[in-house]
């Protein structure tokens, strides 16, 4: 995991984003650019165990399903505390009610041009990954195999 902070050189809200290295390389050029914060913002590592650490209190926005955070310094939404983390899974969800609000002194258009940009340029998955053939596999075959066999013989 990497994290890298962005401030804007007029405002005092200090915004940490945490993903991994190639999301944070790949966002942080953009909001440097757009949302005109400090140019020399670079990726460090980014490691939750140490207790100096940003916790999850910290959190403004996540993104893609929990794998990238945005995190604003100062910030202590209480409610995303363990201690406040529900009994189990079937337990009642919190209300978003009570999360604690985001202060009313930071510039919210620096915020939105930060969640906006980190959401138009987060990547989804990177296509080096992604290939698909356009031949099935023979394992897949052989499953599919087993799974439609004992219908095909039901009916035979």
């Amino acid at each position: 995991m990497t994290k890298v902070q962005w401030k804007h050189p007029d405002f005092p809200d200090i915004y940490y984003f945490v993903a991994d290295n190639t999301t944070v390389d790949a966002v942080n050029l953009l909001i440097q650019t757009s949302c005109s914060t400090n140019n020399d913002a670079v990726g460090v590592p980014f490691d939750p165990t140490l207790p100096s650490e940003l916790h999850p209190e910290l959190v403004v926005q996540w993104y893609r399903a929990s794998s990238a955070a945005l995190f604003l310094d100062g910030y202590n939404n209480t409610i995303a505390t363990s201690y406040n983390a529900p009994a189990t899974n079937q337990s009642a969800l919190m209300s978003v009610a009570l999360q604690t609000p985001l202060p009313s002194t930071i510039n919210e258009g620096f915020l939105k041009c930060l969640n906006d940009t980190v959401i138009e340029t987060i990547p989804i998955y990177s296509s080096g990954y992604a290939r698909l053939s356009s031949e099935p596999s023979p394992c897949l075959l052989l499953v599919m195999l087993a799974f439609l066999l004992p219908y095909v013989l039901k009916y035979i």
